[in-house]
């Protein structure tokens, strides 16, 4: 918003509470100049330093990439939705050879209907 301010001059402007133009504003504070900041006058105190044991940032690694692989999943299951969806027939066709894949088909099945799916995808590429 930073960016709407620099752009609308403000409403101090015009009822004369303030004159010149305002001067720009950092979006956030500078994490050095924050530090011990909050409440103090005078200068920042001196503060203990805190170490953080290298297994803590390990795991908030691993979460972050868990956390990004499911976000990168949900979009891809949306994807693969709407692909699905525009090419109803194929898969009612797929299905009705194959039978369909539900949460408790075996690995073998799921094996076999990917690999006649892809050999019909494979065919039509080469009559096309």
């Amino acid at each position: 918003n930073s960016s709407k301010a620099a752009q609308n001059p403000s409403s101090w402007g015009n009822s004369g509470k303030s004159t010149g133009t305002p001067s720009p504003m950092s979006p956030s504070p500078s994490p050095v100049s924050s530090v011990g900041s909050q409440g103090s006058t005078g200068p920042p105190s001196s503060s203990p330093i805190i170490s953080i044991p290298q297994r803590i940032h390990q795991m908030a690694a691993n979460h972050v990439s868990i956390t990004n692989s499911i976000l990168h999943s949900y979009d891809y299951w949306e994807m693969a939705d709407n692909l699905a969806k525009e090419n109803r027939e194929f898969f009612n066709d797929l299905d009705a050879l194959m039978g369909p894949v539900t949460l408790h088909s075996s690995m073998e099945h799921l094996v076999q209907y990917t690999q006649q799916g892809l050999h019909w995808v494979r065919n039509s590429t080469h009559l096309s």
